[in-house]
């Protein structure tokens, strides 16, 4: 799986989940802060523990949600207006276009 994909691209946001297939999301989140991509990245995985938390926020995340979620706290996250100017751009403009890039291995 090529992750460089990712900071290859411009993207609003990232979403990543901790366990991915071949490399975890926390590997990947801190490869992407050092090769200076600085695109906000939002951590949604099951993995729930504090210390997942913190490892996932150190390592560089901007948020880190929990599953199960609802689909409206992920969004309210997103549009906080404590996210970064980046992806608060789009701030209650539903007819925005979203781009996905999900990798599969």
């Amino acid at each position: 799986m090529d992750w460089n994909a990712a900071g290859a691209v411009k993207f609003d946001v990232l979403i990543l989940d901790v366990m991915l297939p071949g490399k975890s999301g926390f590997d990947v989140c801190r490869d992407l802060r050092q090769q200076g991509v600085d695109t906000p990245i939002l951590m949604l995985t099951a993995r729930g523990q504090l210390t997942d938390k913190v490892v996932g926020l150190k390592l560089g995340a901007d948020d880190y949600l929990t599953k199960p979620f609802e689909p409206l706290e992920l969004l309210a996250r997103i549009e906080a207006p404590s996210a970064p100017p980046e992806i608060r751009g789009f701030h209650g403009t539903h007819s925005q276009a979203f781009s996905f890039w999900i990798g599969g291995g």
